[in-house]
C-alpha cells in the first residue's frame, strides 16, 4: 500500500486492507469522511470502521486509524 489514500497505513508489522471513502454531506457543509478496514498481526487480527462525521477527505479518517493502531501497537495489543 504505497500509494492511495491509506498509504498511511503502511506500517512495519501490520498488514491493513480496507477501503476509504468520502460522503457527500450537501451544500455548504463539509464531507464525511470513513475508512474501514482490518488488520493482522502475528498475535491477533481487528475489524473496524472509523467515520468522521463532517470529517472532509477520507485521508484523515486515515490518519484516525493509524493513530489507534499504533496505540494498540504500542501497548503490545498488535
Amino acid at each position: 500500500m504505497e500509494t492511495g489514500t491509506a498509504h498511511v497505513l503502511n506500517l512495519d508489522g501490520l498488514d491493513t486492507f480496507g477501503k476509504t471513502g468520502t460522503a457527500q454531506a450537501g451544500a455548504g457543509r463539509q464531507d464525511h469522511a470513513w475508512f474501514v478496514g482490518v488488520t493482522t498481526t502475528p498475535k491477533r487480527r481487528i475489524a473496524y470502521c472509523a467515520f468522521l462525521d463532517h470529517g472532509g477527505s477520507s485521508a484523515n479518517a486515515c490518519l484516525v486509524v493509524k493513530e489507534i493502531l499504533l496505540s494498540l501497537k504500542e501497548q503490545g495489543i498488535l
